[in-house]
């Protein structure tokens, strides 16, 4: 990220795709999920882990957890005195030997894949922020992967529990808000950067599997034109919602309701 760090990256308060998705469920969810620190799932560790050794080469520092308890010959129990303390003496993160087994799995995966390496070769740019306004808001983003010169592409790598391009394209896509995500980072890079048109963009797609799948896709027309909906509802609703200062629940997205008297929404 050139010389700018992660925590300077967060510290920025414009508006980004991790947080802005969450309008799409209601405005109160976005306001009230806005800032909130999270605890990090082993899921979201070896993620981060990946990411770090396929975009930066490098491998964050970790100890792994003896599979026995320290100084017997018993399996490890979380329970026993002796686990407790060896817990409590580590000052790096803790993996278990399936977790470090499944994380090694997916790097060896994305290392072997031909067309993964060729992608990553293409783009040597890595985890570059992007600061630009936006539908005349201040948005951020920051791509996992960048070619700039000649036709530029934006690549971004994923961990899924399934590549498969039936579940991945059809289903997790719009699931999770890809979409919503692709089409902002491709809007975003071409303000950056005065483009006539687009980026192009691919999503790597690791398998978190035994069988570690690697699949790589491109944007699509169907998957931009819901994208570009979803920007565009996410956009207009965090506009009102802000004049207005009122950030209501699911009733914002129900284009037909009543209130009783009472003021009681009726369904």
């Amino acid at each position: 990220m050139g010389n700018m760090t992660h925590d300077e990256y967060r510290a920025n308060p414009a508006l980004n795709y991790s947080s802005l998705k969450n309008i799409l469920v209601s405005p109160r969810n976005y306001m009230r999920l806005l800032g909130e620190s999270f605890e990090e799932t082993i899921d979201m560790r070896l993620g981060t882990n990946v990411h770090s050794f396929i975009l930066e080469g490098k491998m964050p520092e970790y100890v792994v957890r003896p599979e026995f308890t320290p100084g017997t010959d018993e399996k490890w129990h979380g329970a026993k005195a002796a686990c407790k303390q060896w817990l409590a003496a580590q000052t790096l993160p803790v993996l278990t030997v399936e977790e470090e087994e499944r994380q090694m799995r997916m790097v060896k995966a994305l290392s072997e894949d031909k067309l993964t390496q060729k992608l990553l070769n293409l783009c040597p740019e890595r985890e570059v922020p992007i600061f630009v306004e936006f539908m005349g808001l201040p948005f951020k983003c920051r791509l996992d992967a960048f070619k700039r010169d000649g036709k530029p592409l934006i690549l971004d790598l994923k961990k899924a529990v399934s590549a498969d391009p039936r579940v991945f394209r059809r289903k997790t896509i719009y699931d999770f808000n890809y979409d919503f995500q692709a089409r902002l980072y491709q809007n975003l890079v071409a303000l950056k950067f005065e483009l006539e048109e687009p980026p192009d963009f691919a999503w790597i797609v690791q398998e978190d599997s035994k069988a570690a799948h690697v699949q790589v896709f491109g944007m699509s027309e169907e998957i931009a034109a819901s994208g570009d909906a979803k920007i565009d509802k996410a956009v207009n609703a965090y506009k009102e919602c802000l004049e207005k200062g009122e950030w209501p629940g699911y009733e914002y997205w129900i284009p037909e309701f009543r209130k009783t008297p009472d003021g009681i929404i009726i369904l």
